[in-house]
């Protein structure tokens, strides 16, 4: 009865770390031939880019900048609701969601009701007003409804926020590619950028866009994969969600209202929504590919494919999570450190549990990297579009040269490109990476939530009391922010995860906890929950950050308005303020938009305030 107890040798936990790291010929095919597509087409549309400049005489340095950072204002609907979905789903969002359900159980999910809310919002307030006033920098509008005092803090806010966010997209790929071929992950992440930075100077936007169709199909196909082969591998989707019952991870909405949980209902539904705002309907990222498209029409299309198609990925990837703790439930690779971070969950199992199907680690590792660099070339050409509208254009008395409009605009994406790879050293020893994704960019996300909600719905505050508010909670934030991130980082606040157990581990491994040589028959180590004893510290849910900044820029704003003056309604622009205020405030301008040369009657008609005729508004 006991001798195969005693004669069976137990594997160590280093040799199976390396046993797992196999990545074949077919995954290294199939993970080099994203990446070299993924270049060609930035060098295709360069390359039309080339020869539309040498057949065109004379082009002035506006039509260029259109072209590279809008695509000519006509690119299609799906291609730009793809490019807005692969931008938005990076690849931290996935693993961080997978661990996330993994450590937290499943509270997370109700994400998709928050980003049903966020597409509301995008569809009846955001996309009208901007499409509308035509413009390619985002903070434009904030020149136009206040200063340009705040459309410059605004421009720095976004490229601060940007800066902080790129080097934990550039992180992630790097740690996946890390489990599946222990290769280091700061050799990987110089060619993660390299070639982003490559084929989005190239390419511009429509480079980026069609870059972004071919890696969100990656992705979705990679998601889909998982899922359905795991599923079958752990016994069936009966046995998956017993598992998860019985560890609790499977939750129903936690209707408490301690501001303090870090996952409620309430922190994800009402946090959550405001921060998708901000960080989808008020970005420049996203907004700039919505003015890619011709009217109003066709971008609220692309608003609803976008936010389904964000919904379908992030429900997959929770759907993961749980699949991740399903096959792992009675050994924590955690636990025994067969995974050395967090969010190398979903890479291990893959690589242990996927590898008879061939080329499915080459998939994963091309989709997750195809999720980085679909978020990291939107960045950059954003960026692009920031540094050149608002800072070089705006500010140039005398115009700004074809020449050099072409070097500004490509010398942003390298120089950016270089600084994300410079913090990557940082952002690895800053926690998880789910948590880091939402409240590092909650810094200038917050405040800056707060100037669009003045400029869009209370015209009775002016730019003086606004401008002044937003510096104040700005660096209130900051300081609030990244104290909380070091106090996570160094243990002093911790979060309650759900229990795991190595009991069923076949391997030897030491834990923190004891020494254990597992066998299938004779090992029984359950890991306790993560305790809080003596609650170490408390701080307010981070998805309540953003939130928290736009309602401080608010309160003070009316408070400094009561020093400085309220300011006239009927003296805003009316095409600065939301569609349903302006049936309140009866202004005394009248309204006057720009339109470039691609503009046409479709877009007049979509707009309730354009009463010209047909003749007017193609111009």
């Amino acid at each position: 009865m006991t001798e195969n107890i005693t004669t069976t040798p137990k594997i160590s936990i280093q040799d199976l770390s390396v046993s797992i790291q196999r990545f074949g010929v077919v995954d290294y095919m199939i993970f080099l031939g994203m990446l070299i597509f993924c270049t060609f087409i930035g060098m295709y549309f360069g390359w039309q880019d080339h020869k539309r400049r040498k057949r065109l005489i004379r082009q002035d340095s506006a039509t260029q900048a259109a072209d590279y950072l809008m695509g000519g204002r006509d690119m299609p609907v799906i291609p730009i609701a793809l490019s807005l979905t692969a931008s938005l789903v990076s690849g931290n969002m996935l693993l961080g969601t997978a661990t996330e359900m993994y450590l937290y159980g499943s509270q997370y999910i109700f994400a998709v009701i928050s980003l049903a809310l966020c597409g509301l919002a995008m569809h009846y307030i955001i996309i009208p007003v901007f499409h509308g006033l035509q413009i390619t920098s985002t903070y434009e509008y904030l020149e136009r409804r206040f200063d340009k005092r705040l459309r410059m803090f605004g421009s720095l806010m976004f490229m601060i926020g940007v800066n902080l966010f790129l080097p934990i997209v550039i992180y992630v790929p790097a740690l996946a590619f890390n489990q599946t071929t222990g290769i280091n992950v700061h050799i990987i992440t110089p060619l993660c950028l390299i070639i982003c930075v490559f084929y989005t100077c190239l390419g511009g936007m429509k480079g980026v866009v069609w870059t972004d169709v071919v890696q969100v199909i990656i992705l979705y196909v990679t998601l889909f994969v998982i899922a359905i082969k795991g599923t079958i591998q752990v016994g069936g989707l009966s046995v998956l969600l017993e598992r998860n019952r019985e560890s609790g991870r499977l939750q129903g909405p936690d209707l408490r209202l301690d501001p303090t949980i870090r996952h409620s209902f309430w922190t994800i539904v009402i946090g959550f929504t405001f921060l998708q705002i901000s960080a989808n309907g008020l970005n420049q990222n996203m907004i700039q590919r919505f003015m890619a498209l011709s009217t109003v029409r066709k971008a609220r299309i692309g608003n609803v494919i976008n936010i389904i198609g964000i919904i379908i990925m992030i429900s997959v990837s929770c759907y993961n999570g749980l699949l991740t703790y399903a096959i792992y439930y009675n050994c924590d690779p955690l636990t025994t450190g067969l995974a050395k971070a967090k969010d190398q969950l979903l890479p291990l199992m893959v690589m242990e549990n996927f590898t008879d199907i061939p080329g499915l680690a080459g998939f994963f590792v091309a989709g997750v990297f195809a999720a980085a660099l679909s978020t990291l070339s939107t960045a950059y050409n954003s960026m692009a579009a920031v540094v050149f509208e608002d800072f070089f254009k705006r500010n140039s008395k005398k115009g700004v040269s074809d020449a050099m409009t072409f070097i500004i605009m490509r010398g942003t994406v390298l120089a950016f490109g270089t600084v994300s790879v410079l913090l990557v050293y940082i952002v690895q020893h800053m926690g998880q990476l789910l948590q880091l994704t939402f409240s590092i960019p909650a810094t200038s996300l917050g405040p800056m939530l707060g100037v669009f909600i003045i400029g869009l719905m209370i015209p009775w505050i002016g730019k003086r009391a606004t401008f002044y508010s937003v510096i104040i909670v700005y660096f209130s934030m900051l300081a609030f922010v990244l104290k909380a991130q070091f106090q996570v980082a160094q243990g002093t606040i911790k979060f309650d995860e759900r229990p795991t157990s190595t009991e069923g581990c076949l391997y030897n491994f030491t834990s923190d906890f004891t020494t254990t040589t597992i066998s299938s028959i004779s090992s029984t180590t359950l890991i306790p929950e993560v305790e809080i004893a003596p609650t170490p510290r408390r701080t307010i849910s981070y998805l309540y950050f953003t939130l928290l900044g736009g309602i401080f820029v608010i309160l003070f704003s009316v408070l400094l308005s009561i020093c400085f003056g309220f300011e006239n309604p009927k003296k805003v622009d009316p095409q600065c303020l939301a569609p349903f205020m302006r049936k309140f405030i009866k202004s005394e301008i009248e309204p006057v938009c720009e339109k470039d040369e691609n503009d046409n009657e479709d877009r007049g008609l979509e707009m309730n305030f354009w009463k010209n005729s047909k003749s007017d508004v193609k111009m």
